[in-house]
């Protein structure tokens, strides 16, 4: 790969990572096997307090990165928040973001099909590869859709290594998304993610965002990342976080069904137990998000993209 080649960013967060320090550096390393040599690395730590910082700039003084920056935003900025600050420092001429998560680790020479790939169609706004399991090597995450009550929607998983399943999805799967830089710029305000959304329902609404501009996202039968998931929030985080992004897209993206979705939201935070209380002010803050949102980007359409439709009477069921 010669220095002709676009230039790649490869943003990276860390919050407290002591404890999955080993997949970390992993990760980190998997950048020089990846199958694309001009790349710089962004690593935007989120106001760590438990010396992850400090370690980590050690690692990568002898890591043998080809271009690295450590940039510390001083406090936890949300997995959104991280990602645009990270995104902000980039240098003029990157072409390509490529999102990875301190927990996944890239499969040796991934990157390289997936990039030419989302160079060769301005049409494209971002790419995704198969995501396997970190432990085991199968297939972890399936081609990201919504259904038309903003849910994921799991598709038959398709085969890494089978190129007739290339698929238009609804979003890029943050764990290891590729995103053209001119592209998320067109669809935005200059960032990636929109900083209301703390994380989760973030990258759905990037690519609600992409397609409404007129760029398309993709899957491709590319395995790119091996990822453990689930390492840097617990159950409860994900459920409020979840619960306020879907509610937040609720409003700022309607679908046919807002009568039922509204009543599956609110049976979601009933059935929270002692938690419902702070379910409920995630359903609210999530309605505040959304009418920001709706405002921010009036063309949102969630029909803009690919969208698993429901049957009426199946719909009911829900």
């Amino acid at each position: 790969m010669s220095e002709t080649e676009p230039l790649i960013t490869v943003v990276v967060l860390n919050l407290n990572g002591s404890r999955i320090m080993g997949v970390i550096r992993e990760g980190l390393s998997s950048l020089r096997t990846m199958g694309w040599d001009n790349y710089e690395l962004v690593l935007v730590d989120n106001g760590s307090t438990d010396g992850s910082r400090e370690e980590l700039a050690r690692f990568l003084e002898g890591a043998g990165l080809r271009r690295y920056a450590l940039v510390d935003a001083g406090r936890n900025l949300g997995f959104t928040g991280g990602c645009n600050l990270g995104f902000a420092n980039r240098s003029p001429d990157s072409e390509i973001t490529l999102l990875l998560n301190s927990d996944a680790v890239l499969v040796p020479g991934s990157v390289r099909p997936l990039a030419r790939r989302l160079l060769s169609d301005p049409g494209l706004g971002a790419v995704n590869g198969g995501i396997l399991d970190y432990g085991t090597g199968l297939l972890r995450d399936t081609p990201a859709f919504l259904d038309e009550l903003h849910a994921p929607a799991a598709p038959a998983p398709v085969p890494p290594g089978d190129a007739r399943a290339e698929l238009e999805v609804t979003y890029p799967m943050g764990a290891a998304a590729l995103l053209r830089n001119d592209a998320v710029l067109e669809a935005g305000r200059g960032a990636v993610f929109d900083e209301e959304i703390f994380a989760y329902y973030d990258d759905t609404t990037l690519g609600l965002r992409l397609w409404s501009a007129g760029r398309r996202v993709l899957f491709l039968p590319v395995p790119s990342a091996r990822h453990v998931g689930g390492a840097s929030s617990t159950g409860a985080f994900k459920l409020f976080h979840a619960l306020r992004g879907r509610a937040a897209l609720h409003v700022a993206a309607p679908g046919r069904y807002p009568e039922l979705e509204l009543a599956y939201l609110w049976r979601t935070a009933l059935r929270a137990g002692r938690a419902a209380p702070h379910m409920a002010r995630a359903i609210r803050e999530g309605f505040a998000v959304g009418r920001i949102l709706r405002e921010r980007y009036p063309g949102l359409g969630l029909y803009a993209a690919p969208v698993v439709r429901l049957a009426r009477g199946r719909a009911a069921e829900r």
